[in-house]
């Protein structure tokens, strides 16, 4: 039987992760979660975003408040402390601003805290429909709270992150000029 990249990714991602809670988290994450999007729901939103978090550092060793991590797992960082219940926001807060050895143990504590999410608010969790905690990339409030991660890739005129090419034309607005060039193909 040829396994599927989720179940490779959910597998491997487990077995780096410490915790006792590891399995459990994983199994959730397979049901509550689907291959692309955003969740059905607000549990399963929660799941994705503390999976986002907790990926970003043991794989990549990203801190949702600091440089790249703001753009990799920022976003839904943010999100759970607008949505996620008060044990779950309070956690995030205090991961806000720790250093690696106590973010790493918070980080397991993150995954453990959702695994054991109180049955009650679980289930009430489960019957609101979600909102996709990417809609804050690098929005105005995740840039706000921490940083701006790359300063010379935000557009001046509107304000959005862009990829620069090399030419400095924003795509998104069009600033200074009309239209990018760089990637026509003359030929």
């Amino acid at each position: 039987m040829i396994k599927s990249f989720r179940q490779i990714y959910n597998k491997s991602l487990r077995e780096s992760w410490g915790g006792d809670y590891s399995d459990q988290f994983g199994k959730i994450f397979d049901e509550e979660v689907p291959q692309s999007g955003s969740s059905k729901n607000m549990y399963g939103e929660i799941i994705r975003a503390v999976n986002r978090i907790c990926y970003r550092y043991w794989n990549d060793g990203d801190f949702f408040f600091d440089g790249y991590g703001i753009e990799t797992c920022g976003d839904a960082a943010f999100w759970l402390l607008k949505f996620a219940p008060e044990e779950i926001k309070n956690l995030i807060l205090k991961m806000e601003y720790t250093n690696e050895n106590s973010y790493d143990k918070l980080c397991d504590e993150l995954v453990k805290l959702t695994v054991n999410i109180d049955p009650l608010i679980k289930e009430k969790l489960k019957k609101q429909p979600s909102t996709d905690h990417q809609k804050y990339h690098l929005s105005k409030e995740v840039i706000d709270r921490w940083g701006d991660p790359d300063e010379n890739d935000r557009c001046p005129d509107c304000g959005q992150y862009y990829e620069n090419c090399g030419c400095g034309i924003c795509p998104n607005c069009g600033y200074p000029e009309d239209d990018c060039t760089c990637y026509d193909d003359d030929e």
